[in-house]
């Protein structure tokens, strides 16, 4: 297992692997296929845990959806001993921020001419604080992505208040008590699994 010391190395990892992942879904699905969320664990310097939440869910209330995320990150906090979090979501981003400061991105993105992009946005949170990276993108034919600059924003959250309840609540849970690990891990972590596959997310491990 390789190894990520810096928050960017593991930045690096999760929007390469994202990237591709968007670029085969349009290939195979055609435009409009949007990734759902992807959240990363890690464990010190590596990926301890991946999960991703069943496609079918991001069509649920999202206060809902979002009591899920909480409980799988509580699942994944105290279960696998993780002390930074990534989480990949689709989104909006606007590249003249004073200019739709007032609007609904994903209704300003109609609007002729837009600043409004499409984007995977992620989002990492470690040692009390928050980074943000967003990929903007355009579809193209055939069924193919053109990717933009990717924008940055270290230390704090520059997203609207309602952006922050997710990094809020995943710097609320590293605060937790992390449970003692059991003589018979494999068993453990399967339990664990099943727990997070209750919740609506599909797990893989690598501790």
């Amino acid at each position: 297992m390789d190894i990520y010391p810096t928050t960017l190395d593991k930045l690096a990892l999760v929007v390469t692997a994202s990237t591709m992942a968007k670029e085969q879904s349009v290939k195979e699905y055609g435009v409009g296929e949007d990734l759902p969320f992807n959240v990363y664990g890690w464990r010190d310097d590596r990926l301890a845990i991946m999960c991703q939440i069943d496609s079918g869910l991001m069509n649920i209330d999202p206060m809902e959806r979002f009591a899920k995320l909480a409980n799988a990150a509580c699942i994944i906090r105290k279960g696998f001993h993780v002390d930074n979090f990534t989480l990949l979501a689709e989104g909006f981003v606007s590249t003249d921020p004073e200019r739709t400061k007032d609007k609904k991105l994903a209704e300003a993105y109609l609007d002729k001419d837009s600043p409004v992009k499409e984007c995977l946005t992620f989002t990492h949170v470690g040692n009390g604080r928050v980074t943000f990276i967003t990929k903007p993108y355009i579809y193209c034919v055939p069924r193919t992505v053109k990717w933009g600059e990717e924008m940055h924003y270290p230390g704090g959250t520059m997203f609207r208040s309602k952006d922050g309840a997710i990094p809020l609540m995943f710097d609320k849970v590293l605060s937790l008590e992390t449970e003692e690990e059991p003589e018979y891990l494999d068993e453990y972590h399967k339990a664990l699994g099943e727990g997070l596959l209750k919740e609506g997310f599909y797990a893989q491990w690598f501790v």
